[in-house]
């Protein structure tokens, strides 16, 4: 048997399939349109806030069930709390109470478009606090990622406290 060499034959063979006819109407390849990244402007300390909530969880002996975060884009600072459910009334004063009285009117809040963050109660609350509201695509966890780290690190640090077997 023979052997051949061809310097070329990749760059050759896709001129050749490339020239085919049918090979270009039956083997079209999807060409993904891929927007350039945008930079997402932080402001000052408590000007956005990321919104989320967790769950359904193992129900505490509180009866709750669902964790609501915030996470502020300047600081990183992140504020937690536990509630029965996951509702627009118990996000809206979880902002109220937690983080606009503790802290101070946010200029923007970013949530991920789930219906207890972008109810009625919500919209009427960002009003109020003359705030601009983004959901950028509902259920997209990934844009998200502030918050849902947070999350990640918070699970990570609670299974490490709490034993499966543990009743209570």
């Amino acid at each position: 048997m023979s052997t051949y060499w061809w310097s070329d034959i990749r760059t050759q063979v896709k001129l050749w399939v490339r020239s085919c006819r049918a090979c270009g109407t039956r083997k079209t390849q999807s060409k993904a349109v891929i927007p350039p990244l945008q930079s997402q402007g932080v402001g000052d300390v408590g000007d956005k806030w990321a919104i989320d909530v967790a769950g359904p969880l193992p129900v505490t002996p509180d009866g709750n069930r669902y964790v609501i975060a915030a996470v502020d884009y300047a600081s990183r600072y992140a504020i937690a709390v536990a509630t029965p459910a996951h509702t627009a009334e118990h996000v809206a004063r979880f902002i109220a109470e937690r983080v606009v009285l503790v802290h101070r009117p946010m200029r923007e809040v970013v949530t991920d478009g789930a219906p207890g963050l972008n109810g009625e109660v919500i919209t009427t609350l960002v009003k109020i606090l003359q705030a601009r509201q983004i959901t950028p695509v509902p259920y997209r966890a990934m844009l998200l990622g502030l918050v849902e780290r947070f999350y990640k690190v918070w699970k990570d640090m609670v299974a490490m406290y709490v034993d499966e077997t543990q009743d209570g």
